[in-house]
């Protein structure tokens, strides 16, 4: 049986702890099949981020239709690529469903994200490579420091 490794596609960077490049509505798709299968006996949380040029919308959409996060944490992202904050609002508030919290940098998100994770839970990150790789970075300078 072959085993692949495939870096920023749900890469488990730390225990309990997911990075996917999903950056369109088929990344989305493929995420969310995932998740569906991922035996969390915990909650769910997402770190969104993205790329305004992308069908966020759509991505959005399926994420919140999907039913599996219990709460989502949106950061910008460190590109002047990236969605704008009140558009990320004007989106994400179209979904009652689902809670959010929207942050001016994907550190801040993260960090809250790691403050309410208790035993079981699971945190995916996904939405950008961009988010992707800001990321790993903070990974590495969080485990130098």
């Amino acid at each position: 049986m072959w085993e692949c490794h495939w870096p920023g596609r749900m890469e488990e960077i730390l225990p309990g702890i997911y990075l996917d490049g999903a950056h369109n509505e088929d990344g989305i798709e493929a995420l969310l099949n995932t998740v569906r299968k991922d035996g969390c006996w915990g909650r769910r949380f997402l770190l969104f981020g993205v790329a305004g040029d992308k069908s966020y919308g759509a991505m959005i959409k399926r994420i919140a239709h999907s039913g599996l996060f219990g709460h989502v944490a949106v950061a910008v992202l460190e590109t002047e690529r990236s969605a704008s904050m009140d558009r990320l609002k004007t989106v994400w508030g179209q979904y009652k469903e689902i809670p959010c919290l929207f942050y001016d940098n994907a550190e801040e998100a993260y960090l809250h994200l790691l403050g309410e994770r208790r035993g079981g839970d699971f945190i995916y990150i996904a939405g950008s490579l961009y988010l992707a790789g800001e990321m790993k970075t903070l990974i590495r300078r969080m485990q130098n420091d």
